[in-house]
């Protein structure tokens, strides 16, 4: 059932929104409130890592390819396009990043 959970509504474009929508809700809290914008960017980071790890359980190790893979036609009259995908090496990066994020913002 996760399996097909995770096919449906994970995929890159919202792994790199996660910490986008974070740093926009961020932006309107006054900056004396240090500890609500440490919490809210402490939960955006969480989220984020969380996303990123559903991309772990469907990782397919034995595919040479990259998988996940997102293209978008940006400008057509150019011939511009948005690719997105994750081999394996880039998928440990990813996830490695998503980890210590909030390990970051907890020491700082």
């Amino acid at each position: 059932m996760l399996e097909h959970f995770c096919e449906c509504y994970f995929d890159l474009s919202g792994l790199i929104l996660c910490p986008v929508l974070g740093s926009i809700t961020l932006l309107f809290i006054p900056n004396s409130r240090i500890r609500s914008i440490r919490l809210i960017g402490l939960c955006a980071s969480l989220i984020t890592f969380l996303y990123s790890s559903v991309f772990r359980i469907q990782f397919d190790p034995s595919m040479a390819k990259s998988q996940f893979v997102e293209s978008l036609r940006w400008l057509p009259y150019e011939n511009i396009h948005f690719n997105l995908g994750i081999d394996g090496i880039s998928l440990f990066f990813v996830i490695l990043t998503t980890f210590f994020i909030p390990i970051c913002i907890l020491v700082g």
